[in-house]
């Protein structure tokens, strides 16, 4: 059994360049405390995928600050301006292990779970992530064989709302 977990980063400061932009207080604490609910979900994360960008690499940060253990990090510098379908390649061709993650923007997150969920049961996410939010997604098979509309959705966690 495989387990994919699809986060959209924490809530971010504004400003430009977007790239560089950080992480806000809010953000630091809604990540942290996703962090601490994904280990007991799903425990240790074998591969995980994060954007190059600032806030994503923080989110990353609070994720294991929160109690989020992860055995490998990949800074993926294409997820950035991913779409889905890319994404998706980057699964098939370089996740390894049984849990795989995967932190990166909007709307490309809530995209590619659109993409994978076999739309049994109900969604959270069908108006997008919210910040910090984190599709946990099961299947049998290999990374490579990455099933589009075959993926059951097991649980989507949040951060409390202020």
């Amino acid at each position: 059994m495989k387990t994919l977990v699809i986060m959209r980063h924490a809530k971010a400061a504004n400003g430009s360049p977007d790239h560089a932009r950080p992480l806000n207080e809010r953000g630091r604490r809604q990540a942290g405390h996703v962090g601490g609910e994904l280990s007991r979900v799903v425990g240790t994360i074998d591969t995980l995928f994060v954007s190059d960008a600032n806030r994503t690499r923080q989110t990353l940060d609070a994720l294991t600050s929160g109690g989020l253990d992860v055995s490998d990090v990949s800074v993926e510098p294409r997820l950035y301006s991913a779409g889905g379908d890319e994404v998706i390649d980057i699964l098939r061709g370089e996740a390894e292990g049984d849990i795989v993650m995967v932190v990166g923007h909007e709307p490309t997150m809530s995209a590619v779970a659109f993409q994978l969920w076999d739309r049994a049961g109900e969604a959270e996410f069908d108006r997008g992530f919210p910040t910090s939010g984190a599709a946990v997604f099961q299947f049998d098979g290999e990374w490579a064989d990455l099933p589009v509309g075959g993926m059951s959705l097991h649980h989507f966690v949040t951060a409390p709302r202020p």
